[in-house]
Order: structure tokens, then C-alpha cells, then sequence
């Protein structure tokens, strides 16, 4: 992700409780865990939902 720099310290260090907590909520954002993202593996774009 950042460099050599563990996921664990990355997370800590940005608010997160622990690594899970953010590679969920990365997941839930970017629609791939935070590996796959790196490794080039990115989902089809989609729109935005209308807000109503």
C-alpha cells in the first residue's frame, strides 16, 4: 500500500481499531480488498444513485 510500511501501522495510525476495520471499509468504498486494488484488479465504474 504505502511502501514497505504494514497495513497494521497504516490503519493505527489513521484512525482505524485495527487492519480488518479498514480493509473493510476499503472494501465497502472501492468495491476490492485493498490487495487486490494494488495488484491492478479494479470493479467496473457505476453511477452514482440519483438522490431523491
Amino acid at each position: 500500500m504505502a511502501g514497505n510500511t504494514p497495513r497494521s501501522y497504516l490503519a493505527l495510525t489513521t484512525g482505524f481499531y485495527d487492519q480488518s476495520h479498514m480493509t473493510a471499509d476499503f472494501r465497502a468504498i472501492m468495491g476490492v480488498p485493498p490487495a487486490a486494488f494494488f495488484q491492478g484488479t479494479h470493479p467496473a465504474p457505476t453511477g452514482c444513485p440519483a438522490l431523491s
